[in-house]
């Protein structure tokens, strides 16, 4: 499920508009013995002005057997179709959190990385939700790129049999210039 908002950032006195996509990331660790079959929903999202589409209204990750040492991998790739070049970067909506006890996010690790294998990011779901945001990438107009999100269970005991995770994931885009001065 997605849902578009839209936040107003305040800069001084410029006012930069983001459009924010929420991607659905519902998780659950169901038993060590059971290997079920996974689903990998890539998705794509084109990005114009202040409107962006998917390709598709999948979750991202839909997990439901997952177990110790399991990892997957789903890819997101962000078309800027716009005339600007834009930086785009993700955050998990605080509102849309639901965790279980003991923590599942803390025992499932995700990475970030773009097309060149280069990582953004490298830590627990729980350490992803307490950032602000995490930048993925600058993006030229009418270029795209594609980052892949991994996310892998720590080899763990049977306490987290039958929990449950699940939250939104937000896909921001701001404006930007870049600078001559590097």
């Amino acid at each position: 499920m997605f849902k578009y908002n839209t936040i107003y950032m305040f800069k001084g006195t410029t006012i930069l508009k983001l459009l924010v996509l929420t991607l659905v990331i519902a998780i659950t660790f169901t038993a060590i013995s059971t290997f079920g079959q996974v689903n990998a929903n890539d998705l794509e999202v084109s990005c114009k002005n202040t409107e962006c589409v998917f390709t598709s209204d999948s979750n991202l990750f839909n997990e439901t057997n997952i177990y110790p040492t399991w990892s997957n991998t789903k890819s997101i790739k962000i078309n800027n179709d716009h005339q600007s070049n834009r930086v785009y970067a993700v955050s998990i909506s605080e509102n849309s959190f639901l965790d279980s006890d003991p923590s599942l996010l803390e025992i499932l690790d995700i990475k970030i990385t773009n097309e060149d294998g280069k990582k953004i990011f490298d830590k627990n779901l729980s350490e992803f939700k307490k950032q602000n945001f995490v930048l993925l990438s600058p993006i030229k107009p009418e270029k795209s790129e594609t980052f892949y999100f991994t996310v892998t269970m720590k080899n763990v005991g049977n306490e987290y049999q039958g929990l449950k995770a699940s939250f939104n994931m937000n896909v921001y885009f701001i404006p930007y210039k870049e600078s001559k001065d590097v």
